[in-house]
């Protein structure tokens, strides 16, 4: 976006570029971050998104130099040891950082220790919100949160005290390690407080372990139309951004515009779909088809009420784009102009 005409303020020009598209300060920052370390840009990244788009640029340059060099000109041909060998020879793609390439592969053979320790804490926090204790999952990732941040500072700058060294200067192997040490603190409270008060999904090691044929067919039965269900969403949302790209970058920028203040709906009805299907579900399993009705007739009315209190509040809101976003009128126009579509 910004290297070719302003190659000593890569990282920072792009940034007034987006903005006055009206692009969200997320994905600023995130684009920002995988320049960090070069002149006059000190975004350091943070976020999972940022830490990935650090990790892959330098080796996605050097990917793409190796795969012009061969006759096909793709990458659909280049094998591993080819890259490997460019990657040692210094003088090849000599533009593409190794340092920082080495950075990024350190950084995810540290996060990766983190993905089952992940995974086990994602399916106790369902098992929570599913046998209404939601508080659980709240308070572990709250305090996962926390301990991320904390440790982050630690970790990445270190701490000396007295000239004694407390905690290294470890820098973005040290953002990979607070991670792991977060994800730890989460899965530890997650089982400990529900083992502690004896909460339904708190079972013995034998329960949790042990299934069947009939249980894996019944969880096929259920979760294919579930599985269905989100890959045709995904695959609406992959061709209502193409629709988007296609459309030019005024369209993009009035689009995300819209997005950002549309989540505040989504924030609300998200909430009430997820609460209801933790009510009726328990009542199915449970067998009591007879209050899971109850529950979701209740539901079906108090939905459309919540809706049409939060258009009434996107109506407002849509009116006053000019004083969150500094971009041109007509993107605000165009924004506007989804908002309103959307109430409806």
């Amino acid at each position: 976006m910004d290297f070719e005409n302003y190659p000593t303020e890569h990282c920072i020009k792009s940034q007034e570029i987006m903005r006055e598209k009206g692009l969200e300060e997320r994905l600023i920052r995130a684009t920002a971050s995988h320049g960090y370390g070069l002149a006059q840009n000190d975004i350091e990244p943070e976020h999972q998104m940022e830490k990935v788009l650090f990790a892959i640029d330098e080796l996605s340059g050097l990917i793409g130099a190796a795969a012009i060099m061969r006759p096909s000109k793709s990458v659909m041909d280049l094998e591993l040891k080819s890259v490997k060998k460019k990657f040692k020879d210094k003088k090849f793609a000599a533009g593409c950082s190794r340092e920082v390439i080495t950075l990024g592969a350190n950084y995810l053979k540290i996060t990766a220790w983190s993905y089952p320790i992940f995974a086990i804490s994602m399916v106790f926090s369902l098992a929570f919100r599913s046998t209404e204790q939601p508080k659980v999952p709240m308070v572990a990732t709250i305090i996962s949160l926390c301990s991320n941040a904390l440790f982050n500072f630690l970790l990445i700058f270190g701490l000396v005290l007295n000239g004694t060294t407390i905690f290294p200067r470890l820098g973005i192997n040290g953002a990979a390690v607070a991670t792991i040490i977060a994800r730890i603190i989460e899965c530890i409270l997650l089982l400990a407080i529900g083992y502690k008060k004896k909460l339904a999904p708190a079972g013995k090691p034998k329960e949790l372990f042990s299934f069947g044929t009939a249980l894996f067919s019944k969880y096929l039965r259920i979760g294919i139309p579930v599985i269905i269900n989100e890959t045709l969403w995904s695959f609406g949302i992959t061709l209502q951004n193409r629709v988007y790209a296609r459309a030019g970058t005024d369209v993009i920028a009035a689009f995300n515009i819209s997005n950002t203040i549309s989540q505040i709906s989504w924030v609300f009805l998200m909430g009430i779909g997820n609460a209801a299907a933790v009510l009726i579900g328990k009542r199915i399993g449970e067998g009591n088809t007879e209050l899971a009705y109850k529950y979701s007739h209740r539901v079906a009315i108090l939905s459309p009420i919540v809706a049409f209190f939060v258009a009434l509040l996107l109506i407002p809101l849509s009116k006053t784009l000019g004083f969150f976003f500094s971009v041109d009128q007509a993107i605000l126009v165009q924004a506007a102009g989804m908002l309103k579509i959307l109430i409806f």
